[in-house]
């Protein structure tokens, strides 16, 4: 424990303080509230704050904005209030989809990032596009979180000089520290795709640390409250399958299973909240992406895309995957108590699983920020089950080093008690180096997972491993010509077993790049790649090349190919073949409401001799039609060939705002037999929820 304490004040004394830009907004207070209606009257924001002087971060970092940007903004004692006119030379080349929320990234947008704690740590962000489509996200590091949908408002109209936003940001929708001055942090970013540029204020230098660092102190907003204490938000959905399913914990009217939930939130104090959900249902979350499942040696990562767990996944996250929600299969309830006082923050999360006869999950965290953007953690994580558990703690830190450099570094040790092996306990260590500028950048770590380590509610590949390796690579910014920049990039890694036997050992050697209309080229070459596989020795030789691109604003698209030496893993004894993987993806957007994607993914596998091992093809469509920001709908399509499987899922919404919506769904479920295809399984759903905040 003391090597530890003197580590860390070792560390301390490197992180130096940032030097602060110096930049400074003196926001006004505003006596009548602007009509939120995407047209600026100047009469309405006579007392706002003006700012014009954006500069750009991307291609040309320092530059002046390449189209006049114009933001005002003020406060009452309720809302924060903002205006943004964005000036575009040719504003028929303006990108903007309707479509729904946080799923316009690709079009023009404008908005702010607002560090409501000042520690330049984390930051809310919101933006719109020019139809008015809300993005809102949650900043925790450098780490964006799509998740929160919070409460706010904003209308933006397309005019023959660009496109004009406005926002109006309730204070209660937001958490910041319990004082009658605030002292708040801000920028202002704008997003213009076909020049692959974004714009800022105040100016951002990659070479002079992140963002938070760079921000604009916030000044003169006084006497605020976030008013609203409580939200509740009631549900109810109802179901009928073909053939009849009968559904636990739920009301039967008929054919038609019934359940109702509910979520809670109280907010303590503005800086502290708690969350609950009893029997939450998440019918309307859309299925995940589809991935090759086949010949795989280690599980598959599956994202969290339900709404309770995804909220305020940050106050969870380290440098190890401790939390990783998705392994709470089927909650009965959830509880959550998240919160920041002075440099503490942190977390706690109990729920059950009825997908493991109601094991219970209790998940506490703490962190302490240290200097500027460093901090120090502590986690403790428990699945317990009748007479069997599974209990993890944890310590972290991560220390930014003179602006660039950042180190992160964690230890655990688990202790583990099953029916069929008894007592068992295994230790894991962490710890990595990167650097991250205009230019040079480099990443190097370091892990060793003990062969009992494990982690019921997180997430790891493989244990009973020691893995080093760096990535190193140059960023070459080009002033003329159509290239935006290239980037060579080469990295090493090498993996032991417990036992000190060599396991894995692998390199590359990339070359990117960047052009306009966010195109974006890479090749890469993988020689002598070893790898060691149930006893045996392997060595393979691979090449992979990608391209993206998004010529017009009704098109978009992505394509990659992988070849090159593989295992078959699933055969006995495995041997080495000839492997292909491709993936090809295609979004169409005929008119702004209206979208078309397709996903081709293809994994083969052909014996040296020719013969083919396997080849599984997964075909994904989607189509979006949205009515209005509130109304949806959406189609989707996927089919396997190894499987000889798929679906189709239709959803309708309406979406007043986050946490009032209704949900009519129908789903089938559908196999190959013969030369037809036969259903499964089919399922029609209603869900409606309101949300009331008191």
């Amino acid at each position: 424990m003391s090597k530890l304490l003197i580590l860390v004040l070792f560390l301390n004394t490197l992180n130096l303080r940032a030097e602060n830009t110096g930049a400074v907004l003196e926001i006004k207070k505003i006596d009548s509230p602007p009509e939120i209606d995407g047209i600026i009257n100047e009469s309405e924001w006579k007392n706002a704050s003006k700012i014009s002087d954006f500069f750009q971060i991307a291609p040309k970092e320092g530059e002046p904005v390449s189209e006049k940007t114009t933001v005002y903004i003020g406060y009452d004692v309720d809302n924060l209030y903002a205006a943004f006119e964005a000036v575009d030379s040719k504003p028929d080349k303006i990108r903007a989809q309707s479509a729904p929320r946080d799923k316009v990234f690709d079009d023009d947008w404008i908005g702010l990032l607002l560090d409501t704690f000042g520690d330049q740590r984390r930051a809310y962000e919101f933006f719109s596009n020019p139809l008015g489509i809300q993005m809102d996200l949650f900043n925790a590091a450098g780490q964006e979180d799509t998740s929160p949908d919070y409460v706010w408002h904003n209308k933006a109209r397309l005019n023959q000089d660009g496109y004009v936003v406005e926002f109006k940001i309730p204070f209660k929708s937001l958490r910041f520290p319990k004082t009658e001055i605030q002292k708040w942090r801000i920028s202002f970013i704008r997003h213009i795709p076909r020049k692959n540029e974004k714009s800022i204020w105040p100016a951002l230098y990659r070479n002079s640390g992140s963002i938070f660092l760079q921000m604009a102190d916030l000044r003169g907003i006084e006497r605020i409250t976030n008013a609203a204490k409580f939200e509740f938000i009631p549900e109810l959905t109802g179901s009928k399958s073909s053939p009849f399913e009968t559904q636990e914990h739920a009301f039967h009217w008929g054919d038609w299973n019934l359940r109702s939930g509910a979520n809670l939130k109280y907010i303590a104090m503005p800086n502290l909240s708690m969350d609950a959900a009893f029997s939450p249902d998440f019918s309307q979350v859309e299925a995940d992406q589809p991935q090759i499942t086949v010949n795989q040696r280690y599980p598959i990562f599956y994202s969290e895309k339900r709404p309770f767990f995804m909220e305020g996944s940050h106050f969870f996250s380290m440098p190890l995957t401790i939390v990783h929600t998705r392994t709470i299969v089927d909650p009965l309830y959830g509880f959550k108590l998240t919160g920041k006082e002075g440099r503490y923050s942190g977390g706690i999360l109990a729920a059950n699983d009825r997908s493991r006869d109601d094991a219970v999950f209790n998940i506490s965290k703490i962190d302490m920020d240290v200097g500027n953007e460093s901090m120090l953690g502590a986690i403790y994580s428990a699945m317990e089950h009748k007479n069997e558990y599974n209990r993890v703690g944890s310590v972290a830190g991560r220390f930014k080093l003179r602006k660039l450099y950042t180190i992160k570094f964690q230890g655990a040790e688990s202790f583990t008690k099953t029916d069929l092996s008894g007592h068992k306990k295994g230790k894991a260590y962490y710890v990595s180096l990167s650097r991250d500028a205009k230019h040079l950048g480099f990443s190097a770590a370091y892990k060793d997972f003990h062969p009992d380590f494990e982690v019921e509610s997180g997430f790891f590949e493989r244990t009973g491993i020691k893995r080093a390796g760096a990535e190193l690579w140059y960023k070459f910014w080009q002033n003329r010509g159509p290239l935006i920049s290239f980037t060579p990039q080469t990295g090493y890694w090498k993996t032991y077993d417990s036992a000190a036997a060599l396991t894995d050992e692998e390199s590359h050697i990339t070359m990117s790049f960047e052009f306009p209309l966010q195109t974006f080229l890479a090749f890469s070459y993988s020689p002598d790649n070893f790898e060691k596989f149930d006893g045996m020795d392997f060595t393979k030789h691979g090449w992979e090349f990608s391209a993206s691109a998004s010529p017009a604003k009704f098109l978009s698209g992505s394509f990659s190919i992988k070849a090159g030496d593989e295992i078959n893993y699933v055969s006995e004894p495995p041997f080495l073949g000839d492997g292909k993987e491709m993936n090809f993806a295609l979004a169409l957007r005929p008119m702004s409401f209206m979208k078309f994607e397709t996903l081709y993914l293809k994994s083969c596998l052909d014996a040296k001799s020719g013969e083919r091992v396997f080849d599984e093809n997964i075909w994904r469509a989607k189509f979006l039609y949205q009515v209005n920001r509130e109304v949806s709908a959406r189609v989707i399509y996927q089919y396997k060939t190894l499987e000889h499987s798929g679906f189709y899922d239709v959803l309708f919404t309406y979406l007043l705002t986050p946490g009032t919506a209704a949900h009519l769904g129908y789903d089938v479920s559908f196999e190959k037999e013969g030369g037809s295809l036969k259903n499964t399984k089919e399922v029609v759903f209603v869900k409606m929820s309101y949300l009331f905040r008191f």
